[in-house]
C-alpha cells in the first residue's frame, strides 16, 4: 500500500513538472498578424506626391482587408489609394474625406477558384501630399478596420501606426556657368 501511494504522488510530481517545465507552449509558436505603416516615419512635402505603404505581417488565409485611418487634415492631404498587390483578382473600394481627415481602402478577391493569401506584403498604397510645413502627425489604424478569411471570419492582427513630418519644398538653385573674359 505505501508502494502505491508512493508511485502516485511521484507521478504526479513527474507530470506537474512536465505540465510546467517540460512541454512547448502552443501559443508561442503561433505568429501574431500584424498591420504596419511602411515607413514608420516618413516626410511628406508641400510640392510632390509621397507614397506610404500598409503592409501585412505573418497573416493566415487572408481574403479581404478594410484599412480605415484617421490623420490631421490641416496637414495632410490623402491624394490616392490603390491595393498593394498582396491580394489579387478582386474589387478595390476607397473612400477619402480630406475635410475629416479620414479615409479607407477595402480589398477583396473575387472567384471561388482563388486561394486564400498566407504570408506577409504590401496590403495598400497611400498618396499623400503636405498641406502645411512643419507639423508632425499620425497616421493612426481606425478601430473599424479588419481582416477577414474566405469565410468571412475575422483574423486577429495587431496595427502599428505612423508619422508623418511634412516640409516644404526645397528651393531649386539654377547654377549658370560662370564666364570670365
Amino acid at each position: 500500500m505505501n508502494n502505491n501511494k508512493f508511485f502516485t504522488r511521484m507521478l504526479a510530481v513527474i507530470l506537474t513538472a512536465l505540465a510546467l517545465f517540460g512541454l512547448p507552449s502552443s501559443a508561442a509558436s503561433i505568429p501574431i498578424t500584424t498591420l504596419r505603416v511602411t515607413p514608420a516615419e516618413a516626410s511628406a512635402t508641400t510640392c510632390t506626391e509621397t507614397q506610404i505603404v500598409v503592409q501585412i505581417e505573418e497573416v493566415e488565409n487572408l481574403w479581404a482587408y478594410h484599412v480605415e485611418m484617421t490623420y490631421d487634415p490641416g496637414a495632410l492631404e490623402i491624394t490616392g489609394l490603390e491595393n498593394g498587390g498582396f491580394l489579387h483578382d478582386g474589387t478595390l473600394i476607397t473612400m477619402i474625406d480630406n475635410d475629416i481627415g479620414r479615409f479607407f481602402v477595402a480589398y477583396f478577391q473575387v472567384g471561388y477558384e482563388l486561394e486564400p493569401i498566407t504570408g506577409s506584403g504590401n496590403l495598400a498604397i497611400i498618396k499623400l501630399r503636405a498641406r502645411t510645413q512643419g507639423v508632425s502627425t499620425p497616421l493612426s489604424f481606425n478601430s473599424e478596420s479588419g481582416l477577414s478569411d474566405r469565410n468571412g471570419f475575422s483574423i486577429a492582427y495587431q496595427a502599428v501606426s505612423g508619422v508623418v513630418n511634412t516640409v516644404s519644398c526645397a528651393e531649386e538653385f539654377i547654377y549658370l556657368p560662370l564666364v570670365l573674359r
